[in-house]
């Protein structure tokens, strides 16, 4: 089926693509089904259907409008630059993105006199929304100013994380047993019988600092609601499966996290709910406000920022959001979160994408948060882990 959007980029650049696109559909409201991306799981080539034949099919659509992500693996790549001519040829509406560290003096003859934009400045994806907006007026829904700020802030800081890595760091998963982030709830659905052995003692540090947070916040003669997003296996929760002062709320992507949770603690008299679902969708639906909110490693699992603005909707005017995440420079020498399956001797690995700190603050500031505390978890001298505090400004 041919779609409105085309997202022409490098095999090597699928992470900024998908950037790309979810800063499309979470900003300006583009449905999935009109953005073709092939990076986009669900999105690929379909069986039994020519790479090039099936590409070329998509550009034919008189309407298409054609993203050319614009970076070094994408000059150096014979298919995108058949794309990019193709694009052209056809005479097809384009909208070339440039993206660092390619600068506009690296462009090739082609684009010479094109005006092009950079992923990394705000003004120019505000005339880049503007654009769209002229070209596909029935497409876009507008967004308040505060959330298109934030979004154009997570879209730019991910772009500069993404090309600010080393470029030793493996951009490939090495094998079958390897996940990335968009296969997340694959890899838990693996892993989830052997979670609790396989995680490192640091790891349970981290979650034993962060029971240490959550029980000194908790009101004594009230009931202390606490949403825990990614809850997985329960760790964090069985520290106040018998408390009566809190109300648990529990929420898991992954079918096989909860299962394991709902055989350990279902009955649990403080659990008030425990439901397998996204964390973005779960808060889409639900009404309830929370006095505490927690996201404990979960970021790093997720294919993009979460949108904080639904976060502070669901957290109280004198409500707590706590953030736990490996730290990226721990990250950089270990990218991949691996679990063995002892039984089939078996290991599987997701390649985590963690958020440092400062950049978590700024995106959060942009939607009404400020961070007041900041705790540090180290293995030995190497900084291993975070927990950070936010409240509403």
């Amino acid at each position: 089926m041919a779609r409105s959007i085309f997202i022409s980029h490098a095999v090597k650049d699928r992470e900024t693509a998908t950037e790309l696109v979810s800063f499309l559909e979470r900003a300006l409201h583009i449905a999935p089904t009109e953005i073709f991306c092939s990076s986009i799981p669900g999105d690929g080539i379909p069986a039994g259907h020519k790479f090039v034949d099936y590409i070329k099919e998509q550009l034919k659509t008189p309407e298409v409008i054609v993203f050319l992500l614009l970076t070094d693996n994408y000059l150096k790549s014979i298919f995108s630059l058949c794309e990019m001519g193709a694009s052209w040829v056809l005479g097809v509406r384009c909208i070339p993105l440039l993206v660092p560290p390619l600068e506009h003096k690296d462009l090739t003859a082609v684009l010479t006199g094109v005006h092009v934009y950079d992923a990394t400045k705000a003004e120019d994806l505000g005339s880049l929304r503007d654009q769209l907006a002229n070209w596909l007026p029935t497409a876009i829904k507008p967004t308040d100013y505060a959330k298109w700020e934030y979004f154009v802030t997570t879209l730019i800081g991910r772009v500069q994380e993404i090309a600010n890595r080393s470029p030793a760091l493996p951009l490939e998963v090495a094998g079958p047993n390897d996940f990335e982030v968009h296969r997340a709830v694959e890899f838990y659905d693996k892993v989830a019988l052997h979670y609790d052995k396989g995680v490192s003692k640091d790891f349970i540090g981290t979650h034993t600092d962060l029971n240490q947070v959550i029980e000194g916040k908790i009101s004594s003669g009230k009931t202390t609601s606490v949403l825990d997003l990614g809850g997985g296996t329960g760790q964090i929760f069985r520290k106040f499966d018998a408390n009566p002062e809190v109300a648990w709320y529990y929420c898991d992507a992954c079918p096989s996290m909860l299962g394991i949770f709902n055989r350990r603690f279902g009955k649990a008299s403080v659990l008030r709910e425990a439901v397998c679902q996204d964390a973005e969708d779960y808060l889409h639906k639900s009404e309830t406000k929370f006095d505490i909110i927690i996201l404990s490693f979960l970021i790093s699992s997720m294919p993009h920022l979460i949108d904080f603005s639904l976060i502070k909707h669901h957290l109280k005017d004198d409500g707590l959001l706590i953030i736990v995440e490996a730290n990226p420079t721990y990250s950089e020498k270990k990218p991949k979160f691996s679990i063995l399956d002892k039984t089939n001797n078996v290991k599987y690995s997701l390649k985590i994408r963690p958020i440092d700190a400062p950049s978590l603050s700024r995106n959060a500031s942009v939607v009404g948060f400020k961070i007041f505390e900041l705790l540090s978890h180290n293995k030995g001298e190497q900084p291993y882990s975070y927990i950070a505090m936010f409240r509403k400004k």
